[in-house]
């Protein structure tokens, strides 16, 4: 979804976001999905992407837990993004 507006995408789509826009990603199915991205100029999102996760090692699998995060995460989640020029709007 990029600014309110569903934008359903397969392997091989890309979509551009403009500078500001809300956005989400969102996989419907069972199988696994990537999310390349590609930020120019990078600034803010490098600091956020490394300060927010932890790449997954070659030839593993990510594992995301069952159901929505908790509170106590998304909070923590809220606060490393903040500190980037990021706003989480979960």
């Amino acid at each position: 979804m990029v600014d309110g507006v569903e934008r359903p995408v397969g392997p091989g789509d890309y979509i551009r976001i403009p500078k500001s826009a809300a956005h989400r990603f969102r996989n419907p199915g069972d199988a696994v999905a990537s999310n390349p991205i590609l930020n120019w100029p990078g600034r803010v999102h490098e600091a956020f992407f490394s300060s927010i996760g932890e790449a997954v090692p070659p030839g593993m699998q990510p594992v995301a837990p069952p159901g929505p995060p908790p509170e106590a995460a998304l909070s923590v989640n809220r606060q490393q993004a903040a500190a980037c020029g990021v706003e989480l709007l979960v």
